[in-house]
């Protein structure tokens, strides 16, 4: 979307079966919640590289976004999810605050989970 922005894809957690790696779900709607954690990543990090791990756990997928960028303050990670909230540290960021909301809410469709932890000014 942007071509400034730098994205790494880390493929070391591989598993050896590829078939490991399909899920049942909605590829529009998956589609969609990936790209928005990574667009996220690299618009918060200022374009600073982002990187995607992608690997299996037991029968799950397992795929990990780490950026670089301004990170979310630690008494305000528990508001990411309310539609409209926005970190006090984005106001010079474009956003409405409703991605993050609708991607757990298509992770969660999908029986998924999505973990975020997060340190100031060392990245989400």
């Amino acid at each position: 979307i942007n071509p400034k922005n730098k994205v790494q894809l880390n493929l070391s957690l591989m598993p050896d079966n590829p078939e490991q790696l399909k899920i049942k779900g909605n590829e529009q709607l998956l589609h969609l919640a990936i790209s928005n954690l990574i667009n996220n990543a690299c618009k918060y990090s200022n374009n600073q590289p982002v990187i995607v791990s992608i690997g299996t756990a037991s029968d799950r997928v397992i795929i990990v976004i780490e950026d670089l960028g301004i990170g979310i303050p630690e008494n305000e990670l528990k508001y990411i999810y309310d539609p409209f909230f926005r970190a006090s540290n984005t106001r010079e960021y474009e956003g409405y605050g409703i991605g993050l909301p609708l991607t757990r809410n298509i992770v969660r469709l999908h029986k998924g989970e999505l973990l975020v932890s997060s340190t100031i000014n060392q990245g989400t």
